[in-house]
């Protein structure tokens, strides 16, 4: 998202921690469907800029669970409006069971495929983006 310096990796760990604070880097990884090491690479990143929190759980100390900060609810903020005006852009002109069976048809092609994660983003790439 260009003006707000997010990848579309940043986004969705973004929108899915605030959607589900406290989760751990691999729950945030299979939910927002990335694979666990852009997901941590990303989420790193985004700590350094002041957006996520890292903490370890006090339960399993292997465990790395995020939650956002201030800055990063207010980026939210932010982005959410340009997400739902271009989901708006590219769903309204269909009728609800149209958008349903479009994203139906969407994860039945993910699931047929093999591809049910987004591909793994190269470091080099990654910090690029962000």
């Amino acid at each position: 998202m260009a003006g707000l310096k997010l990848s579309p990796v940043s986004w969705i760990i973004i929108a899915t921690t605030h959607s589900f604070p406290g989760l751990s880097v691999t729950e945030v990884a299979r939910r927002a469907a990335v694979d666990k090491a852009s997901c941590g690479r990303t989420a790193s990143s985004l700590e350094r800029r002041g957006l996520l929190r890292i903490k370890k759980s006090d339960t399993d100390q292997r465990q790395k669970l995020l939650d956002l900060t201030p800055a990063g609810e207010l980026l939210y903020a932010k982005a959410f409006g340009r997400v739902e005006r271009l989901r708006s852009l590219l769903l309204d002109d269909l009728a609800l069971e149209e958008q349903h069976q479009l994203l139906t048809t969407l994860t039945v092609f993910l699931q047929a495929t093999g591809k049910n994660t987004r591909p793994s983003i190269p470091a080099a790439l990654e910090s690029e983006m962000n």
